[in-house]
């Protein structure tokens, strides 16, 4: 996809989503899940050059205005010039049930936290290089891994942060709910 300004810098993968995505790079052939679909995106783009992986659920709507990928840019490079290397960065959202820390704080501008939950993070691949990548084992599904992800970016130094400028909705297990067995599986995660 080539969004100007960009380039070929945005690549898009559709982790087979319900409602496909017409514009997508790549559409996976069977949704991979959570977990499983940042692997395949992290192998497809290691090697290709690019800095960031921004991994988006497809059941996410920003609320703030755009543009997006321009306004995550700048804050990211601000949040670098006063705080040190991002390795893991997220949008706040409207609400969010199991992370209160992930909703929009009006005012707060950006906060450094432990860790984030996994709807939509930018993701270094230094970061993820340096502390030995995913660590998924076989939970494809990927409940807790994105709380593992982050925890282990902040314990190495880099910078995990929630935007409390960029908002986001989220659908809650919007996939989840199509896939048989799917929210079982997680309850037992």
């Amino acid at each position: 996809m080539q969004i100007p300004g960009y380039g070929q810098d945005i690549m898009v993968v559709d982790n087979n989503a319900p409602q496909p995505y017409a514009k997508a790079d790549l559409r996976i052939k069977c949704n991979l899940f959570w977990a499983g679909g940042l692997d395949y995106c992290v192998q497809h783009v290691v090697h290709k050059g690019y800095t960031h992986l921004w991994f988006l659920n497809d059941d996410i709507l920003f609320v703030s205005p755009a543009p997006f990928i321009h306004r995550v840019w700048n804050r990211m490079l601000h949040v670098e010039k006063h705080c040190g290397p991002v390795g893991v960065y997220s949008p706040s959202f409207t609400t969010n049930p199991y992370h209160p820390h992930m909703v929009q704080s009006v005012g707060q501008g950006f906060t450094r936290i432990g860790y984030v939950d996994g709807i939509a993070p930018l993701i270094s691949l230094d970061c993820l290089q340096e502390i030995g990548g995913l660590d998924m084992g076989d939970n494809h599904v990927g409940y807790g891994v994105d709380v593992w992800l982050s925890t282990r970016s902040a314990e190495k130094g880099w910078v995990v942060i929630v935007d409390h400028e960029l908002v986001a909705r989220h659908r809650y297990h919007g996939t989840a709910r199509t896939i048989s067995g799917m929210m079982e599986r997680a309850r037992s995660s």
